[in-house]
């Protein structure tokens, strides 16, 4: 287990053969909410605020590779603490499930695992992007806040895909499911204007390149960045050799000068269709 420093969870959390049984603080008991096995999927574990030093998870897009490989390393170790959590809490559910009601020990215990499987989570670049996507609706202030981290998701999954999607760093939740959430925030609650040049950069790479699982949505982001430059370089995209990248150019133009227009998947074929070219497969 990674030192945890004062006051966090991981200083009165353990788990295993050898766990502490003491019973949970109440607040703790009132942050967990325990809804049968953990998949990750099935269950939902937030504390008030974010614990801990998040600045190194901009590290996993850094230029230099032994900077990046120590972020990498880094996020997978927490991720592997969280998921051993997850495991010990689930032998334990099933262990207590002959019991009529579940015995106090093992439910301390089962408490206690949980707060440590948030707790390293809490610590990967997936505790900020949580936070990020967690307010509904939209705080202006949290969205502020946490809106870098939501473009670091989205740089990551950009510049590094093979280290975004590896099995071993992930959230349980699929990968592409969480970028689907980040960009539905962003287009939700807008870009704030002083991180609106990043949404650009990654509005125009996504154009550039061949299509990646949700990046339809970008489009939904555009008119939160459209400016002058950002006009400028769709315009020259939209005169680019590659046709592909020729008509995305042309589309995004196309939604940014109709306010009305709802923005959906199949948005872009119906365009395409409107300018008399086929659906462009893999577009």
């Amino acid at each position: 287990m990674p030192a945890a420093t004062a006051g966090t969870p991981a200083n009165d959390v353990r788990w295993g053969p050898t766990a502490d049984r003491r019973p949970p603080t109440a607040d703790r008991r009132q942050a967990l909410r325990k809804v049968g096995p953990c998949t990750g999927g099935t269950m939902s574990v937030m504390f008030a605020d974010l614990s801990g030093d998040h600045r190194w998870v901009f590290d996993l897009v850094a230029d230099a590779d032994s900077v990046r490989a120590k972020a990498l390393a880094r996020h997978v170790e927490l991720k592997s603490e969280s998921s051993r959590a997850m495991d010990w809490y689930n032998q334990l559910w099933h262990e207590s499930q002959p019991f009529a009601e579940v015995p106090p020990a093992y439910q301390a215990e089962m408490d206690q695992a949980l707060a440590a499987m948030a707790w390293f989570n809490d610590q990967t670049v997936f505790g900020p992007v949580g936070r990020f996507l967690k307010y509904v609706p939209v705080d202006p202030l949290m969205h502020l806040l946490y809106t870098p981290f939501g473009l670091l998701y989205l740089r990551w999954e950009a510049r590094y895909p093979a280290q975004w999607s590896a099995p071993d760093g992930t959230t349980w939740s699929h990968q592409w499911g969480c970028k689907e959430l980040v960009l539905g925030r962003f287009a939700g609650g807008g870009v704030p204007p002083e991180y609106r040049e990043q949404m650009a950069e990654l509005i125009l790479a996504a154009v550039q390149r061949p299509y990646r699982c949700k990046d339809w949505m970008y489009a939904l982001s555009v008119r939160h960045v459209w400016d002058a430059r950002f006009a400028s370089a769709i315009d020259r995209l939209s005169q680019a050799d590659d046709l592909l990248v020729a008509l995305r150019a042309q589309f995004l133009r196309h939604v940014a000068v109709n306010d009305e227009l709802r923005i959906k998947r199949v948005t872009w074929h119906r365009w395409l269709a409107s300018q008399g070219r086929p659906s462009l497969r893999g577009s």
